[in-house]
């Protein structure tokens, strides 16, 4: 294959064939950066969809940073640690993941210190990720919920459910039925009207899953090893998957 990408990391660039994984050329090269000072624990971060500002949860608050590095605000609401953020489309809300809750902060310019979000949603139980639907009209966020645990093997595993809820309201529009969880969760298809799911099925074996936005199971097929990643095509024609047993599978749907 002749497709080519560039990876740069800590002053190299890199040039390597994308599914041999060969490396046909490789140049030093120096790249700027800066160290953003931060007191505590960055768990999560994201950038806005314009590019403009710079989400990161540190421990239990949200700081906003510019593209000149300046701290232009901070959002605390939350009382503990914020697993996963995730930015509306349009950039005007931002969603965050902490404990039992989801928070919903408005994020309209110009953006300022706040410690009122626009609306608290309480699952009753902890959340573990918070994904905004990337369509913006479709006004949707899906939140992966531990439901319990199961003894797997020698280990224990996490049974979550997928919870999609509106984000003014806070009701919930379908939940994805409890699965075990295997690393991410879950990835939107890009006009939002459905939700691919990496699982450890409750049949025992590893599992991909496609949900509409009726909550209806339309695809699911048994895997062979468990899945470390997902994502769909920009166009969403494919679906790649990675397992872990150094395999790359690309469906075309």
């Amino acid at each position: 294959m002749n497709s080519m990408s560039t990876l740069k990391h800590l002053g190299v660039a890199v040039i390597f064939t994308v599914f041999a994984g060969n490396i046909v050329a490789q140049q030093s090269q120096s790249i700027n950066f800066h160290d953003l000072q931060i007191e505590g624990n960055a768990i999560s971060l994201e950038w806005s969809p314009d590019g403009q500002f710079l989400a990161v949860s540190v421990d239990a608050e949200i700081q906003i940073f510019d593209l000149s590095y300046n701290l232009v605000a901070t959002l605390k609401g939350h009382t503990d640690p914020i697993h996963e953020i995730s930015w509306k489309p349009d950039g005007t809300q931002l969603a965050s993941a902490s404990a039992n809750t989801v928070q919903i902060w408005d994020m309209s310019l110009p953006i300022q210190d706040r410690s009122d979000p626009l609306n608290v949603i309480d699952f009753g139980k902890d959340v573990r990720w918070v994904d905004w639907s990337p369509n913006p009209d479709h006004n949707r966020i899906a939140v992966s919920v531990l439901e319990g645990t199961r003894r797997a093997s020698d280990w224990f595993m996490d049974i979550l459910s997928i919870q999609v809820v509106d984000p003014d309201s806070g009701q919930n529009v379908f939940t994805i039925p409890a699965q075990l969880d295997l690393g991410q969760p879950l990835a939107w298809y890009p006009n939002g009207m459905y939700i691919a799911s990496t699982v450890l099925r409750l049949d025992g074996y590893p599992g991909l899953q496609i949900w509409d936005m009726n909550g209806t199971l339309v695809f699911d097929q048994a895997m062979v090893a468990p899945i470390n990643s997902i994502a769909w095509s920009t166009n969403g024609d494919y679906l790649v998957v990675g397992d872990s047993i150094k395999k790359i599978i690309c469906y075309r749907l």
